[in-house]
C-alpha cells in the first residue's frame, strides 16, 4: 500500500513544545483519512485521543512506501506526539523535485501545477482569509488566548515579515477557527466588510480541506517525479 502524509501544526518549532493539530492521509486508492484535533487556546497544546495515535501508527505500519512533501518536518512533529514516521519507507516530493530540476521552486503549489496540472492555491486562500479573521476576532475579545506573534518564546521562527508562509504568524494559527467555533465565541454579527462574508461552517471546513488538498497531492506528485527521474 502506498500513502502520502501531511501534518498541520500549532507552530514551526518542535523543539519549543510547537505539536500537529491534524494529520491527514492519502492512500493510492484515493482514500482520504484525517484526525483533527481541538487546541486549548490558552496553552496551544492539542488535546489528542491515544486511539487516533494508534489508528495513524497502524496505517503508517502498513504502508509499504510513505511520500511526503518536505517530510523531515513530519517527522519532527509526528515524533512530537509519539508517532514513529518510519523513514526508509518515506519518500520525499521535495527532494525528488531538486533531483529532477533543482533551478526550478520547490514549493507543493508549484509543483502541482508544474507537475499535474493541479491548482491547490484556491484552499490555502480561503483558509488565509478565515484564518485572518479569526485572529481579529480572538485579539478583540478574548485576550486571555494565545495568539502566534513575532516575539513569542515558544516560535522563534515566526517572521511577520518572512517572504516564506510557513513563517508568517496566521499559518501558525489554522486551529484557531474551529477553536472559535467549538466554543460559540465567533461573533459575526459584528463583522463588516470582507469578513462579513465568513460563517461558521466554512470555518470548521477551511483547515481540513486544506490540509486534505496536500496530503493527497504528494502521492500523485511524487509517482509522476519519480516516473520524470527514471
Amino acid at each position: 500500500m502506498l500513502v502520502s502524509i501531511d501534518t498541520e501544526t500549532v507552530g514551526l518549532d518542535w523543539a519549543h513544545g510547537a505539536m500537529p493539530f491534524l494529520v491527514t492521509t492519502c492512500a493510492e486508492d484515493g482514500t482520504i483519512r484525517f484526525w483533527e484535533w481541538d487546541v486549548n487556546p490558552i496553552t496551544r497544546k492539542p488535546e489528542i485521543p491515544v486511539s487516533d495515535l494508534l489508528e495513524i501508527t497502524e496505517l503508517l505500519d502498513a504502508a509499504e512506501l510513505i511520500y511526503t512533501h518536505n517530510g523531515k518536518f513530519d517527522v519532527h512533529m509526528l515524533a512530537a506526539v509519539g508517532i514513529d514516521l518510519p523513514w526508509p519507507k518515506v519518500r520525499d516530493t521535495l527532494v525528488a523535485s531538486h533531483i529532477l530540476a533543482t533551478n526550478q521552486p520547490h514549493d507543493l503549489t508549484w509543483l502541482c501545477v508544474e507537475y499535474l496540472g493541479s491548482d491547490i492555491e484556491p484552499h490555502e486562500l480561503h483558509v488565509k482569509s478565515v484564518v485572518q479573521a479569526c485572529r481579529t476576532i480572538a485579539r478583540r475579545d478574548y485576550p486571555d488566548w494565545r495568539i502566534a506573534d513575532e516575539g513569542l518564546a515558544e516560535m522563534p521562527s515566526v517572521r511577520a515579515g518572512s517572504k516564506r508562509g510557513e513563517d508568517k504568524p496566521w499559518k501558525n494559527d489554522m486551529w484557531l477557527p474551529r477553536a472559535l467555533v467549538k466554543a460559540g465565541m465567533a461573533k459575526l454579527s459584528e463583522m463588516t466588510g470582507s469578513d462579513a462574508i465568513l460563517h461558521d461552517e466554512s470555518w470548521l471546513t477551511a483547515c481540513s480541506a486544506y490540509a486534505n488538498d496536500d496530503s493527497e497531492h504528494p502521492l500523485y506528485l511524487g509517482l509522476e517525479l519519480e516516473r520524470l527521474i527514471r
